[in-house]
C-alpha cells in the first residue's frame, strides 16, 4: 500500500515521509515559536496536522535564533549603559565639591594641558557590537581623574567575542546545478570564466575532467545536442576524400580504363587504395557490409561512378562479364542505367581492346617460342 501523505500544518503543503518534522515531540525545541505564529496552543489529538516541511522548520528555528540575541544582547547592552551612568555620575559629584587650592597643585594643573594627536592617542571604548566607536575626550585631564576600571570593560568585550566572530564569517553561496569554466584566450591570453548551464555541454565538460576514456565522451558528444554538427563535419569529409579519389593528379586504379589495367584489375589493390585515400568512407562502408572487402569495393565503385563517370574501370569488367555471358544490349543497357555497367556501345569498344591485346600478346609468346627454339635447333644440321 502507498504510504499516507500528510501535509505542513503552516503552508499546507504535502509532505512526504521524507521531507517532514515531527511537532509532538521532545526535541522539536520550536513550540514557542509555533505557538506565536499560529496564535493558539497546537495539540496532538486537535485532528490536524502533525508536521512541519523543512522550509517552515528553518524560519522557526531562525526565530528563536532573533529571540535569543535579543534577549542576551540587550541585556549586554543595558549592563553597559548602567557602567556609563555610575561613572558620569560620580564624576558629575566629584566635580561638584570644593576644591582647596595649593601652590604645589597649581603648578601641576598648569603643566597639564589638553592632550593632543602627536602626543597622546585617544581612548577607545569597546561596544558589544563589532564596528568600533571612537570618543574624543572633552575635559582637560588632572591629578584627580578617575580611570575606569579595565575588569568590567574586559568582562563585557569577553562576552560579545562569540557574536563577533559569528559576524566575521563569510559564506559563499553556489549553486550545484551549474559548472564554471575558466579558460584563456587565444590572443590576450587572459584568464576567463564562464558558467555552463545543466545540460548537454556541462555532462560533455564533467567527462572531460574525469579523465574519461575518449570512447566514452566521443559517444557523449554524439548523443548531445551537437549531433547534427558532428554529422555535418563527417559529411563534409567524406566529400573531401571522395573528390580526392576523383582527382586527376593521383589517379585511381577505377579511373584507368585501359586494356592493361583491365586484364590485371586487383580487388585487393583498390581495396588498400580507399583505405589509404578515403579512411573515413572505407569504415563507413567496411561497417555497412559486416567487414566483407569486396562489399566495400563494389559499394565504392558504384557510389564514385555516380559521381564521376570516369570512374568505370570497375563497371567495364562487369559489362565484359555480362557479354560474356551472354547478356543482351538491352540487358546491359537496363544495368548501366542502374550504375552498374557501361551502356553496351563502351563495352563493345572495350571489347576490341582487350582483343587486340590478346592478340599482339599471343603474336608476342609465339615469336619468343620460335626464336627460342631457333636458338636451340640448328635447323641445317637436321636438312
Amino acid at each position: 500500500m502507498a504510504s499516507c501523505v500528510e501535509n505542513c500544518r503552516l503552508c499546507h503543503e504535502s509532505l512526504p515521509p521524507k521531507h517532514r518534522r515531527t511537532i509532538f515531540t521532545e526535541t522539536f525545541g520550536l513550540t514557542n515559536q509555533l505557538i506565536e505564529v499560529l496564535g493558539y496552543i497546537p495539540r496532538a489529538e486537535d485532528g490536524m496536522s502533525k508536521y512541519l516541511c523543512g522550509f517552515c522548520f528553518t524560519k522557526l528555528n531562525k526565530l528563536s535564533k532573533i529571540e535569543f540575541d535579543i534577549s542576551h544582547r540587550l541585556e549586554a547592552l543595558k549592563n553597559e549603559k548602567f557602567e556609563f551612568l555610575k561613572m558620569l555620575r560620580a564624576r558629575y559629584v566629584q566635580i561638584a565639591r570644593p576644591i582647596v587650592h595649593s601652590p604645589r597643585l597649581s603648578a601641576e594643573k598648569q603643566s597639564c594641558g589638553t592632550p593632543r594627536q602627536e602626543t597622546s592617542k585617544r581612548p577607545l571604548f569597546h561596544s558589544p557590537t563589532p564596528r568600533k566607536v571612537k570618543k574624543p575626550l572633552i575635559f582637560t585631564p588632572t591629578e584627580n581623574r578617575m580611570i575606569l576600571p579595565k575588569t568590567q570593560r574586559m568582562e563585557v568585550q569577553d562576552d560579545t567575542k562569540p557574536e563577533a566572530k559569528k559576524k566575521k564569517v563569510s559564506v559563499s553561496l553556489f549553486s550545484p546545478g551549474k559548472a564554471k569554466l575558466l579558460y584563456r584566450t587565444s590572443q590576450s591570453e587572459k584568464l576567463k570564466s564562464r558558467v555552463i548551464p545543466p545540460g548537454s555541454y556541462q555532462r560533455i565538460i564533467k567527462n572531460l575532467s574525469k579523465n574519461t576514456s575518449m570512447d566514452r565522451i566521443g559517444r557523449v558528444v554524439y548523443k548531445s545536442c551537437l549531433k547534427e554538427s558532428v554529422n555535418k563535419s563527417i559529411f563534409t569529409e567524406v566529400k573531401k576524400e571522395c573528390s580526392l579519389l576523383c582527382s586527376r593528379k593521383d589517379a585511381s586504379i577505377l579511373r584507368n580504363i585501359s586494356s592493361d589495367n583491365l586484364a590485371t584489375f586487383s580487388i585487393d589493390n583498390l581495396n588498400a587504395e580507399i583505405q589509404n585515400k578515403a579512411p573515413l568512407l572505407h569504415g563507413i562502408l567496411h561497417h555497412a557490409v559486416k567487414g566483407s572487402n569486396i562489399g566495400t569495393v563494389v559499394a565504392t565503385a558504384v557510389a564514385l561512378k555516380f559521381r564521376n563517370n570516369q570512374m568505370s574501370a570497375f563497371h567495364h569488367i562487369l559489362a565484359q562479364i555480362l557479354d560474356r555471358g551472354g547478356a543482351t544490349d538491352e540487358t546491359i543497357d537496363t544495368l548501366a542505367k542502374l550504375g552498374l555497367s557501361v551502356t553496351p556501345s563502351a563495352a563493345f569498344n572495350q571489347k576490341k581492346k582487350m582483343q587486340q591485346r590478346q592478340t599482339v600478346k599471343i603474336g608476342n609468346l609465339m615469336l619468343k617460342e620460335k626464336e627460342e627454339i631457333e636458338k636451340s635447333v640448328y635447323i641445317p644440321s637436321l636438312l
